[in-house]
C-alpha cells in the first residue's frame, strides 16, 4: 500500500521554471487546450481529474481544497488498506520551498539569447564546484 498526495499543477511546471532558468521561453509544459485560431496549445489549461482516474484504478482517493480537508483526506488515507491518491489542485507556476541542491542539465554553451549563454556559464561554476564521488 503507498498513500499518493497530488499536487495539480496543471502540467510539468518544474520543468518550465528549469527551461525558463536557463534562457528558455519554455515549451510543452501546460496542460492546454489548442487554440481554434493558431492551432497552438496556448488555449485554456485542460482539466484534469487525477482522482476520478485514480478511482478507475482501484485506488481510494480523495480531493482536498484546503488545509482541513488535506488533513481530513490524509487521516483517512492512512486508515484504508488499499492504495490512496489525495489530488490537491495548487496554481500553475507556484513551487515547493526549495530542496538545496543542484540540478545539472545541459546548457548550450553558444546560443542567440544571451540568457542562455549567461546560464551556460553559472552551469560551469556549479560544475567546479561539485565534489567527485
Amino acid at each position: 500500500k503507498i498513500n499518493i498526495v497530488l499536487l495539480d499543477n496543471s502540467g510539468f511546471q518544474c520543468i518550465k521554471n528549469l527551461q525558463m532558468a536557463h534562457g528558455s521561453v519554455g515549451f510543452g509544459n501546460e496542460f492546454r487546450f489548442r487554440e481554434t485560431e493558431s492551432g497552438r496549445l496556448t488555449g485554456d489549461i485542460t482539466p484534469v481529474d487525477f482522482k476520478k482516474y485514480a478511482e478507475a484504478l482501484g485506488v481510494k482517493a480523495f480531493y482536498a481544497e484546503n488545509v482541513y480537508e488535506f488533513r481530513e483526506a490524509l487521516h483517512a488515507a492512512k486508515q484504508e488498506k488499499i492504495s490512496t491518491l489525495i489530488e490537491i489542485k495548487v496554481l500553475p507556476g507556484t513551487m515547493s520551498d526549495g530542496y538545496n541542491s543542484w540540478w545539472r542539465v545541459g546548457i548550450p554553451e553558444v546560443s542567440n539569447c544571451d540568457a542562455t549563454v549567461a546560464s551556460h556559464s553559472e552551469m560551469e561554476a556549479e560544475i567546479r564546484k561539485a565534489k567527485a564521488f
